[in-house]
């Protein structure tokens, strides 16, 4: 994936038309990089790196950090887990404070009561209920998750990418020459926009100053830009909220069908089955997204998620207070001469069961949630903008080639006979 985003040079660009159009460079790695690659627009807050490190690679676009690729071989070791601690993880934190309180209360309790190993029993009892439960509800719920994840990615987002790089690789055929490039760039553009839009949506940021930084980045014109802002305004009467019910990124292939419609109309597409398969090709593009928003707006059943939550939250009680209760029985070990090597063995244990084992049921809980909604800013989230220069680069590439065969191809459409 990464070989296909180097980019081609731009040392032939004058001044003045580098700042019109999207430059690459690549950069010389730095310290534990192999290689670092840097596209920049017209402003340095537009530049976009993508990074390669002994972990995998990750883009960077201004303060957006999101990871594009990791290696497996490096997923077990010490310089994974800066990677994994990347994000969010107040909730994990706020579990391992109350596994801590509800251990040092149980210790308290238990110490001064003076309990037995019956007592331990009674509460480990209850403990191995629950991680059955747990386990069973939990492995569903990321089973799922997992599923709907790759959906997003394979039959939603991937339908939509397919499609655009299919309708490169047929109008680059079809329309080759100086005389078409505009139509060539505008489809492109457009599937780019619609990648931006179908992003942008899902944020909350369809808002005039979101659709600005699209004009900006020249993604999107000044014109359709105001086209997009009327029928917002229009349809809804309140900007503010009106991406939660507006669909922008399939308007887009509304105006990616017009084109060839109008096309048609004025006799430059008659071709009838190329023209049905560039319109499959919108309605594919459009259901791709139709199925993605499908996705991220119809969640998994409020209630699993619910008891899951709650049993998850008791689960890891009971573990914390037979944590505490441990320690308080193996303290009292310790101060026995024939029991002190087993009793600073279960201290240990104990320890680990409150300062570990709920930080990982919670994390799994966590990683459910992460996954249900990838296409945000979080690390672990869809990479936009790796995806944009991937987009873009296989665009300019399938356009490229349809328009300048090599010889072979001429010399060989020359030479053929119908028969």
């Amino acid at each position: 994936m990464q070989k296909r985003m180097l980019s081609k040079g731009s040392s032939s660009e004058s001044e003045s038309e580098s700042e019109r159009k999207l430059s690459k460079e690549v950069r010389p790695a730095g310290p534990g990089e192999r290689v670092e690659r840097t596209e920049s627009a017209r402003h340095d807050k537009f530049k976009t790196t993508l990074r390669e490190t002994a972990v995998g690679s990750y883009v960077l676009h201004g303060t957006l950090k999101q990871m594009v690729k990791y290696d497996p071989n490096y997923v077990d070791g010490f310089r994974a887990i800066a990677w994994a601690l990347e994000g969010d993880h107040r909730a994990v934190l706020r579990t391992l404070a109350q596994c801590v309180s509800f251990g040092i209360v149980a210790f308290v309790i238990a110490f001064k009561s003076g309990a037995q190993e019956d007592t331990l029993s009674s509460v480990d009892d209850i403990r191995v209920y629950l991680t059955g439960m747990v386990q069973f509800m939990l492995g569903f719920y990321i089973a799922v998750m997992v599923g709907r994840w790759w959906s997003m990615r394979d039959n939603c987002l991937g339908k939509f990418w397919g499609a655009v790089d299919d309708m490169c690789l047929l109008v680059g055929a079809a329309y080759p020459g100086p005389a078409n490039s505009k139509l060539r760039v505008l489809i492109i553009r457009y599937g780019l926009l619609a990648l931006h839009l179908t992003f942008k949506q899902n944020r909350g940021e369809l808002t005039a100053e979101g659709l600005q930084g699209l004009v900006d980045r020249e993604i999107l014109h000044e014109d359709e830009r105001t086209l997009l802002l009327a029928r917002l305004v229009q349809d809804y009467r309140d900007e503010a909220h009106s991406h939660t019910y507006t669909s922008l990124p399939q308007v887009v292939w509304c105006w990616m069908a017009s084109i060839f419609f109008r096309l048609n109309r004025e006799g430059k597409l008659e071709d009838n089955m190329l023209m049905n398969k560039l319109y499959g090709m919108c309605v594919d593009a459009r259901g791709g997204i139709g199925a993605l928003y499908a996705h991220t707006d119809t969640q998994v059943p409020f209630i699993y998620v619910f008891l899951l939550g709650f049993i998850v939250m008791m689960h890891n009680t009971i573990v914390a207070i037979k944590g505490g209760v441990g320690i308080a029985v193996a303290i009292r070990a310790v101060g026995s001469p024939e029991l002190a090597e087993q009793g600073w063995g279960q201290i240990c244990a104990n320890m680990f069961r409150i300062l570990v084992v709920p930080c990982i049921y919670r994390a799994f809980l966590e990683l459910g949630t992460a996954l249900s909604d990838p296409l945000g800013e979080d690390f672990l989230d869809f990479p936009l903008e790796a995806y944009h220069m991937i987009m873009r680069n296989e665009g300019e590439t399938f356009l490229h080639a349809g328009s300048n065969p090599p010889s072979s191809v001429v010399e060989a459409v020359k030479e053929a006979a119908w028969k």
